[in-house]
């Protein structure tokens, strides 16, 4: 995310004093109950300065994903402008997105096709949050395939999908 000369900016700390004591402490319709925002680093994938993937599943909650939003969207001078959270089926197989989904170059990602792809039988969910400058006003809107909205945030590369792993059905 770049930074100052202090170092770069802090949007999402799970081990920092405040955080520590917010998840025991936190209070939900008059009840103690433990905070689940957690993000891990296999679900966060920086596409372009502006850009972020986030996987949804075992390790990476939406409550983790509607906490890093507020903090973008409270602080104007942050890069991120789009965020796709990438809503995957809980399984052990997709403990993280970068399992699943990734990069490989500039103009190729590499992908698990029955989630994936259009066709797949538990194929993932994508929802773009378009942060807006505040944390009551990010547009949210589900989309229907993620190669093709990698395609239309990168239209001057021509995307290669290279297929990964095996059939669901096999052992």
């Amino acid at each position: 995310f770049g930074g100052s000369a202090g170092g770069p900016p802090m949007w999402f700390d799970r081990l920092s004093p405040d955080a520590l004591r917010r998840r025991v402490h936190r209070v939900h319709a008059g009840r103690r109950v433990p905070d689940r925002a957690l993000i891990e680093g296999g679900d966060v994938l920086v596409l372009r300065e502006d850009l972020l993937f986030i996987g949804v599943g075992e390790r990476t909650s939406t409550q983790g994903v509607d906490a890093l939003v507020g903090r973008l969207c409270a602080h104007a001078d942050n890069p991120i402008r789009r965020i796709y959270a990438v809503i995957m089926p809980r399984a052990r197989a997709t403990i993280h997105l970068d399992t699943i989904f990734t990069l490989i170059s500039q103009d190729e990602c590499l992908i698990y096709p029955p989630l994936i792809l259009p066709r797949g039988e538990q194929r993932v969910r994508v929802v773009r949050i378009d942060l807006r400058g505040t944390a009551h006003d990010p547009h949210v809107e589900e989309e229907e395939d993620l190669v093709s909205v990698l395609q239309d945030e990168f239209p001057d590369r021509k995307i290669h999908v290279r297929h990964c792993g095996g059939s669901p059905h096999e052992h």
